[in-house]
């Protein structure tokens, strides 16, 4: 039943569709227009006719040209340019949508719908089944990293005890293969980082206070974290990795912004290599040696997969932030990306939309260039030129970090294929390369999205959008003013008020994102109100009360007076083009759907006395004329008085001339009641005369 029913439908749309199409490419002439052409042809005798007898010398009334209106002319004429500028428009904006396609095209094939999956499966094994986000001492962090971390990372027996051969270097779930080995890294704080105050110095004996960049501990030690003696050998000094220091550089690491600080990419580094049991065992033996105390600011468990069925990298780095107030603050960022995409026949066609693109923003350089050169200062005076150096900026910005992404890839598969998969790896470097290519690409792509909206400013709806934003962009200048700095009091407020009882309000920055929240009406009343039971819900109204009631009003009120003053003022509003009814106009035409255009009628209102009397000198030189052609065969002069006077003295006609004649007259008064037309000329002057034909 469903598949008749669905021929039924399918082949009912596709007779109609075809009937279309074969009706607009075969339609048949205007049989209109034929027979008027046949009447116009002359009757001509066959070998069998003869005429019969020969009409009286009737002259059928002759077809004259007559010139449209110069108004017509010229209202055909600006239609006609309007209809070439929109043509052109229309070329701009097709060769415009592609470039927006190809861009689509290179910002896809950058991205995977499987990235996310990849993503979760990764944090399911090492964050979320392990509960590392509940993480809240040193000790809990030891005991996550022997029972959760070292078993991910290896692929253990199966589910019938048979030992996972083939499997060697993948995860636990047998699909990730990881590149090179994990690794543990600690960031630590210098010693004597901070100041303690006299009155305390005999309680404390030191302190250490936020790493940063600056305060981070960058020295070697002895097991237990004992210092090194100047006079000690220097080979003792880097005996053990694991409480060596090593720099950002030998890691190929950069720095991470976390929740509580940023930390450096050096540190002190374990290696998780071997067997899951002598892993464990180092990891034990660190934890008695206190290698994470008073002095540590935060450790990474960082590795790197990749997963062969979808061609996707995954770099995993799993944080404890250790605060200086004592307590941890977990963290955990999971990238997916992908770093080799030429090797399928996809690729292939992204290699050649990225070369499309290179001649896009070439051809885009060149254009710009000729339009400095010729506006110079001016050229800076509109914003749309402005969006277009930005465009451009950030294309030749997206170009390089793609080139150098390419690069440092081809580097770190050397090095794994020549450690054939056992030597240190990490993307940390190539993924903070990706996130910053994908950021461009997306600011890209916004921006020239933003862009075609100008190329429909003909359109009317459009062009008040524009003229009304430009209508009160000062005024919408100086609201923002005085928003954000309202908005700011009121953050500082928040900020000084609920700052050490809420976390949403513990820093400035978390505390204006929260405050921005409140204002789009997304807040937690109750939280605050427990907080501070008596300032909070005071500060909360008030900033309810001017964000949403007060300033919100403002602002849509300035926007609806700039809309009715563009709307009441016509020459503020734009409608060149009206590219949509031309659109439609061509696509009817082109099915054969579009109506014939409807000529208005031509309307003359009867000349007046004084118009006829202007006229008359000329009627009687076409009378002349017309007599001089009729009956003297042209042969008389008419342009002085002595031509004038022979034809007044000229015989009489004939009674055989005088039908003729006084049918010529008739037709010649006929048509001076009609409007004044050119004369034709001479030879065209006699219409060819009818006969009757008698067939044998």
């Amino acid at each position: 039943m469903r598949i008749s029913l669905f021929l039924y439908l399918t082949v009912r749309w596709q007779v109609f569709l075809l009937a279309i199409v074969f009706s607009s490419l075969f339609k048949s002439p205007d049989k209109e227009d034929d027979e008027v052409d046949e009447d116009e042809e002359e009757p001509e005798l066959l070998e069998h006719e003869e005429w019969l007898h020969a009409d009286a010398p009737s002259h059928r009334r002759r077809r004259v040209y007559k010139p449209q209106n110069s108004w017509e002319l010229d209202r055909v004429r600006e239609e006609r340019l309007r209809e070439l500028k929109m043509a052109a428009i229309l070329r701009e904006i097709a060769s415009y949508l592609f470039f927006l396609w190809i861009l689509t095209v290179l910002s896809y094939g950058n991205r995977d719908p499987s990235a996310y999956f990849l993503q979760q499966s990764l944090r399911h094994e090492f964050v979320d089944n392990g509960k590392f986000m509940e993480i809240s001492s040193a000790e809990q962090f030891w005991k996550w990293s022997r029972e959760v971390l070292v078993p991910n990372l290896k692929a253990g027996p199966w589910y019938n005890g048979v030992q996972p051969f083939g499997l060697r270097g993948f995860l636990e779930d047998r699909v990730n293969r990881i590149m090179g080995f994990g690794s543990l890294r600690q960031i630590r704080a210098r010693p004597n980082s901070c100041r303690v105050e006299k009155l305390m110095r005999h309680l404390v004996d030191g302190c250490r206070g936020q790493s940063n960049l600056l305060n981070e501990d960058k020295l070697s030690y002895k097991p237990g974290w004992r210092e090194v003696l100047m006079d000690e050998p220097a080979k003792d000094k880097s005996r053990v990795d694991e409480w060596h220091h090593r720099r950002a550089k030998e890691l190929n690491g950069l720095p991470f912004w976390g929740k509580l600080d940023v930390y450096g990419g050096g540190g002190y580094l374990v290696p998780l290599r071997g067997s899951k049991e002598k892993i464990v065992q180092k990891l034990r033996q660190l934890e008695k040696s206190d290698w994470i105390d008073g002095g540590t600011r935060a450790v990474f468990a960082e590795f790197s997969v990749y997963n062969a069925q979808v061609n996707l990298f995954g770099v995993v780095t799993i944080v404890a932030e250790f605060h200086p107030g004592g307590g941890v603050v977990p963290n955990a960022r999971i990238d997916a990306i992908r770093l080799m995409r030429y090797h399928q026949g996809f690729g292939l066609f992204v290699m050649i939309c990225e070369l499309i693109f290179v001649g896009f923003v070439i051809y885009f350089t060149v254009h710009e260039l000729r339009s400095f050169l010729n506006l110079r200062v001016d050229y800076f005076r509109s914003y749309w030129n402005l969006a277009e150096l930005v465009a451009l900026g950030l294309s030749y910005s997206a170009m390089f970090f793609y080139v150098s992404r390419m690069v440092v890839t081809r580097k770190i598969l050397k090095t794994f294929e020549r450690s054939h998969g056992n030597g240190y790896v990490k993307l940390q470097v190539v993924a903070a390369i990706d996130e910053l290519f994908g950021y461009l690409m997306s600011f890209l792509i916004f921006i020239c999205i933003l862009k075609f909206t100008k190329m429909l400013r003909f359109n009317k709806r459009i062009g008040i959008l524009y003229s009304t934003l430009a209508q009160c962009s000062r005024d919408l200048s100086s609201f923002f003013v005085v928003f954000w700095v309202i908005f700011f009091a009121f953050v500082q407020v928040f900020y000084i008020v609920l700052g050490t009882r809420m976390a949403e309000f513990s820093t400035f920055v978390t505390a204006a994102e929260t405050a921005f929240d409140m204002a789009r009406g997304q807040f937690k009343f109750d939280d605050i109100a427990m907080a501070s039971p008596v300032v909070g819900p005071f500060v909360f109204f008030v900033f309810a009360l001017v964000t949403s009631v007060i300033l919100l009003n403002i602002f849509v009120t300035l926007i609806i007076s700039s809309f009715q003053s563009v709307k009441e003022d016509v020459e503020k509003q734009c409608n060149d083009f009206e590219m949509v009814s031309y659109v439609g106009k061509k696509f009817k035409g082109f099915l054969g759907l579009a109506s014939a255009t409807e000529l208005e009628p031509d309307v003359s209102k009867p000349p007046t006395l004084e118009a006829q009397i202007t006229n008359f000198p000329e009627k009687v030189d076409r009378l002349l004329f017309y007599i001089n052609d009729m009956y003297f065969d042209g042969h008389l002069d008419l342009s002085g008085k002595r031509a004038l006077r022979a034809l007044y003295k000229a015989p009489e006609p004939t009674s055989a001339q005088q039908a003729p004649l006084q049918g010529n007259m008739l037709d010649w008064m006929e048509v001076q009641d009609e409007p004044m037309e050119p004369e034709p000329l001479p030879d065209e002057a006699a219409a060819p005369r009818r006969r009757k034909k008698k067939r044998f």
